[in-house]
């Protein structure tokens, strides 16, 4: 997605984008986007499946870095299941993708 910068007056970008059972509606997928990391459960009947799958591909179109980790048969915002699973990958993705390892002390 598009992401909105964190103060529109200075066009600062977002360096990565964690969804959890979101979805972009609003804003076609380009080259410079942030790189995503989406959770989705396939049986979310708040925010369907699809939505979560559409900008996946987009970003996958767009040449970005994005995961998706699906939860079958999961509903909306599976965290109690998944906390694990949900905590480690976003460690790992925002760890990766911000190169934290040679952030600031």
């Amino acid at each position: 997605a598009k992401l909105a910068a964190a103060d529109a007056s200075t066009n600062d970008q977002f360096g990565a984008a964690v969804s959890l059972s979101g979805a972009n509606l609003l804003s076609p997928i380009g080259p410079g986007d942030a790189p995503t990391l989406l959770f989705h459960g396939t049986a979310d009947f708040v925010v369907p499946y699809q939505w979560a799958v559409n900008p996946y591909n987009g970003a996958l179109s767009a040449g970005l870095d994005t995961f998706l980790t699906t939860f079958t048969g999961a509903g909306h915002v599976p965290y109690v299941t998944q906390r694990t699973v949900i905590l480690d990958q976003t460690t790992n993705f925002l760890y990766w993708e911000m190169d934290l390892a040679n952030a600031a002390q």
